[in-house]
């Protein structure tokens, strides 16, 4: 949920984050960004371990709170991408990821 509306969260390595509404595919039409960020922005992020979610990009609108739920039907799914070495390279995919976040 973000600012009382069901929503999907999107993390990809290419754009960042981006946050979709979840409605839109049962009203048969493409959902509707509500807003996009790249991972540079990202200034701090923080959770109650339970269902919150706050991501500081340094926005106007300020920090992004997003609620959680089981009714929510959110799910965490880790991905080890490149796990063998020289699958990726030097570095895998989470490494990537973590110095483009952090760079």
């Amino acid at each position: 949920m973000y600012r009382g509306q069901p929503s999907q969260l999107i993390v990809n390595y290419d754009f960042g984050f981006r946050l979709l509404e979840a409605t839109a595919g049962s009203m048969g039409r493409e959902p509707k960004i509500l807003w996009t960020y790249p991972f540079e922005r990202l200034r701090m992020s923080s959770d109650d371990g339970v269902k919150l979610l706050w991501l500081d990009f340094g926005s106007e609108e300020g920090e992004m709170r997003l609620r959680m739920s089981s009714d929510d039907g959110v799910k965490l799914l880790w991905l080890d991408f490149g796990s063998e070495e020289g699958e990726m390279g030097e570095k895998s995919f989470l490494e990537e990821l973590h110095a483009k976040i952090y760079r």
